[in-house]
């Protein structure tokens, strides 16, 4: 399967799937992260555990981290709740895990300028994850899909 950036945008220079294939700069990805936050939370008089409470997922989730336990990139949603916990963008933690380039938050929006709610960004994730030919009939159901829901414009 050919290999597609992680989050829509232009300006895109690494495929999530090439990166998470090299366990050496995964690793120092997470590790990157882990300590960006560690100096986030230091610097905040706050704890991992309640981060992660604030971000809304478990005290085992904030143990995992913490100790760098991580065994691969986070899911999208779990990196924009902590940084909408923390109150920093979400581009910026996104591009310190290194799942996008440290572009600015125009590598983190549609087509159409506009966010990616988590809802947006789970289907986006769930997409890349089917085969190629799978990818395929799906996105020809949605653009389908889309195009029977537009008004016809009758030409005058």
């Amino acid at each position: 399967m050919a290999g597609v950036p992680y989050v829509v945008g232009a300006g895109l220079s690494d495929t999530w799937e090439s990166k998470n294939m090299n366990k050496d700069i995964v690793v120092a990805d997470l590790a990157r992260l882990r300590n960006y936050i560690q100096e986030w939370l230091d610097a905040n008089d706050q704890t991992w555990s309640g981060l992660f409470t604030k971000a809304g997922h478990n005290n085992g989730s904030s143990t995992v981290w913490s100790r760098g336990r991580l065994k691969g990139y986070p899911k999208v949603t779990t990196i924009w709740n902590l940084a909408d916990a923390m109150g920093v963008p979400r581009h910026q933690l996104m591009a310190v895990a290194g799942m996008i380039p440290n572009v600015g938050p125009e590598a983190f929006q549609t087509e159409h300028g506009f966010d990616l709610s988590p809802r947006e960004a789970a289907l986006v994730e769930s997409f890349r994850v089917l085969a190629e030919d799978h990818q395929s009939i799906v996105y020809n159901q949605v653009v389908a899909m889309a195009a029977s829901t537009q008004p016809v414009q009758v030409a005058e």
